[in-house]
């Protein structure tokens, strides 16, 4: 029997809050860089964590929220045996959900309200040695004032204020980055960053 959802978002029903371009962008990085696994910080509701179940070998994601976690598992992902779902903190489950491959993608999307563990999520990635593409949504995107971005403590979501730890993880010219020129949906801002070959 399905859980009643509290409606939290617009476009909550649809992966990546309805925004085809997102879903365009995950299958062009899994193309390009031979990709079969994807780490979810944020499972909410589950509605993106499906279509990645359905177009990824393997999903592994982690919810704070004990009521959307039980609303993901018993709505939509019941029964998708190549998903692992870790309830509890990102900046606390991330380390032993990280895989020994660059091969993955990691999306970045646990941060809501006063929760913010983005910094710590790529300081988590950065200590494990790995070079994975990394996606971050909710982020600020230059010249497009009109999609949406989050911001912690005053501090919007902005590639100067994470640059160190994208260096950290990379090195300095090891890694290549571009936003979403365009939006669907919920129309958030998006920042990929991905390894040079």
């Amino acid at each position: 029997m399905n859980i009643k959802e509290p409606l939290l978002m617009p476009f909550q029903n649809l992966p990546f809050n309805g925004d085809g371009n997102i879903v365009d962008n995950f299958l062009m990085l899994k193309n390009k860089y031979n990709i079969s696994v994807v780490i979810e910080t944020g499972t909410c509701l589950g509605y993106t964590t499906k279509w990645l179940s359905d177009n990824f070998k393997r999903v592994k994601t982690v919810e704070v929220s004990a009521l959307y976690y039980d609303i993901a598992k018993t709505n939509r992902l019941s029964g998708k045996d190549n998903i692992m779902m870790v309830l509890g903190k990102s900046e606390e489950k991330l380390k032993s959900m990280l895989i020994d491959t660059d091969d993955t993608i990691i999306f970045l999307d646990a941060h809501w309200g006063n929760h913010c563990p983005l910094e710590q999520e790529l300081d988590i990635i950065s200590e494990i040695g790995i070079r994975p593409c990394i996606v971050i949504h909710d982020f600020f995107v230059p010249d497009h004032q009109e999609l949406g971005y989050d911001s912690y403590k005053g501090q919007p979501f902005t590639y100067d204020w994470l640059k160190d730890k994208f260096v950290k993880i990379y090195g300095a010219k090891g890694y290549e980055y571009f936003y979403n020129d365009k939006a669907e949906g919920a129309m958030r801002g998006v920042i990929y960053l991905m390894p040079k070959k």
